[in-house]
């Protein structure tokens, strides 16, 4: 924080010795494994506040300081409101002229909103300007010699202190940061459903909400707006999946009954077309059977046709040679045998005979015919 506000990618103002202050380029992003701190300063600390950059990078930190001058109908805020919001940590340089700055003052606020760490050390006696008013309850580390206000102070303790206060609660401010990060661009890009958290990252996010650090600062509502968000739409697109996986469950069962319908009825074609071929095959059998029978009938009907007639043909042909024995018996007076023709009055017979010239030719012919 400064009068004039600064970036690192700007020039810096020479150092009293003549040496040009170390340049802190403001990476894309930051690097992995390393705490992202925001040094906030009045222009009138910039000796100071190049030399306490150059000690916390040499630590392992990456210190973000803004070196750009503020000019008229700049969009100042919008630029010093990025670099505070990547940081994960504020550090504020209180002097005199910081203490009233309204430059200064803003970026503890904007810090403040974006619930970002702020760790107040004192670079000088403040000769009796009051810190801003978010500041005044805190815990100062002085980097100056200061017997009567902290005895044995000086940069190399006041190092020592801020190094250890900036490794308080590492990884829970990394994660503050990367989350803020997420909701700030979801944010920004009108809320869409696709830069929400998901899966197992919904879990862990409010995880890290419920494990906050007694001494960090609380999650902010952005925070906690972007997190419900993601669990809700994680709920609703679980619902929507689970109706989509209910509808295909029952599409698919309709279509397992449509199947088992068309193999039952399938199955009942085929077996209907086996017993309509097996009845076929069994009507040709019993049709075959009958005509086979009834030919057997007719053979036999025919037989016994032929035996009757030739049983009547030799009865008749008995019956004119008894007939005619009787005949030639009456003619030559003697008693014909006991026959048929007992009772019949001799003289009838003897007329019959004389007048069956016809019969007895008959019976010629079926003696010759034995």
């Amino acid at each position: 924080m400064a009068d004039v506000a600064h970036d690192a990618s700007g020039p810096a103002s020479p150092k009293p010795d003549g040496t040009a202050p170390q340049q802190v380029g403001r990476p894309d992003s930051p690097e992995r494994g390393k705490l992202r701190v925001f040094i906030s300063y009045s222009r009138d600390d910039l000796y100071f506040a190049d030399q306490l950059d150059d000690a916390l990078n040499a630590c392992g930190f990456e210190c973000v300081i803004d070196r750009h001058g503020i000019s008229g109908g700049e969009d100042w805020k919008r630029r010093l409101g990025n670099l505070i919001s990547e940081a994960d940590t504020v550090v504020f340089v209180l002097s005199p002229t910081s203490a009233r700055s309204e430059i200064c003052d803003w970026e503890v606020e904007e810090a403040t909103r974006l619930g970002k760490r702020i760790l107040p050390i004192i670079c000088r006696s403040l000769e009796g300007a009051s810190p801003p008013s978010r500041l005044r309850e805190r815990n100062y580390i002085f980097f100056y010699d200061d017997p009567k206000a902290a005895p044995g102070s000086g940069f190399g303790s006041g190092l020592a202190k801020l190094i250890a206060a900036l490794n308080t609660d590492f990884d829970w401010l990394r994660e503050h940061t990367r989350y803020l990060q997420r909701a700030t661009e979801w944010d920004r890009g009108g809320r869409p459903a696709n830069r929400l958290l998901s899966g197992d990252d919904i879990a862990e996010a409010k995880d890290w909400v419920a494990r906050r650090p007694k001494n960090a600062p609380e999650p902010t509502a952005l925070h906690l707006d972007f997190i419900r968000a993601s669990e809700e739409e994680a709920e609703a697109r679980s619902s929507a999946q689970r109706k989509q996986l209910e509808e295909v469950a029952a599409a698919q069962a309709e279509r397992e009954t449509a199947l088992h319908k068309a193999e039952e009825a399938q199955r009942k074609r085929a077996t209907m077309a086996r017993i309509r071929n097996i009845a076929l095959v069994a009507v040709s059998i019993f049709a075959g059977l009958a005509g086979f029978l009834g030919w057997r009938a007719e053979k036999q009907k025919e037989q016994a046709d032929h035996i009757l007639k030739s049983h009547a043909e030799v009865t008749r042909s008995n019956r004119h040679l008894h007939q005619e024995g009787d005949f030639r018996g009456v003619r030559d007076g003697r008693r014909p045998r006991r026959s048929y023709f007992d009772g019949v009055p001799r003289r009838a017979l003897q007329s019959r005979f004389w007048r069956g010239a016809g019969l007895r030719q008959g019976a010629r012919v079926v003696r010759e015919g034995r």
